[in-house]
């Protein structure tokens, strides 16, 4: 992390892993690995995530966001879309603990989500930061520079900042483009 800081990073986005390597809530594991940057890195930005990585379900997602009140979190509005119940509470746990919320993208519809929670109340006021996932980890999938086309409308209509997140052998060139 501090070779990461030496070299320009501002701030780290943070998926915990439980003893398996597998993805984990684990808000334990979160407190522990966050005291362990702050006390290598006192006050650098970190960004929890919540994401299921189809293994977690949105009250599994609530809750470690309860649990832990992270500063900064990152959230898959598609995977939180899969209970419209509990994404007026995550959302609003957020809110209530000051948390930043950065909103993952992955396509047009989750767009289309993210716009119309903002519409109905569902999404704070101030909680509009986006992420626009292209290609993908697992299975693997290559971002390509035709993937920034579809999200133009994002980048024209965004009231937050924008960021894009692009996994392959081009990643570099698309983020690039997308700068």
């Amino acid at each position: 992390t501090q070779a990461c800081v030496v070299a320009g990073a501002h701030a780290l986005h943070l998926h915990i892993r439980d003893d398996a390597g597998q993805h984990t809530l684990d808000a334990g594991r979160y407190r522990e690995t966050l005291r362990e940057i702050e006390r290598m890195l006192p006050g650098f930005p970190v960004q929890v995530t919540t994401e299921s990585a189809g293994i977690f379900d949105v009250h599994a997602q609530l809750e470690c966001l309860c649990d832990l009140e992270p500063k900064a979190a990152s959230i898959s509005v598609r995977e939180i879309a899969r209970d419209v119940t509990l994404a007026r509470m995550v959302y609003g746990q957020c809110a209530e603990a000051g948390t930043h919320v950065q909103h993952i993208l992955y396509n047009m519809d989750d767009w289309h989500q993210f716009r119309a929670w903002q519409n109905d109340g569902t999404i704070k006021s101030g909680q509009d930061d986006v992420i626009l996932v292209l290609g993908k980890y697992a299975p693997p999938r290559n971002a390509m520079q035709s993937d920034l086309a579809d999200f133009v409308s994002v980048f024209n209509q965004a009231c937050g900042r924008v960021m894009v997140c692009a996994f392959g052998r081009v990643e570099h060139q698309v983020l690039c483009a997308a700068a």
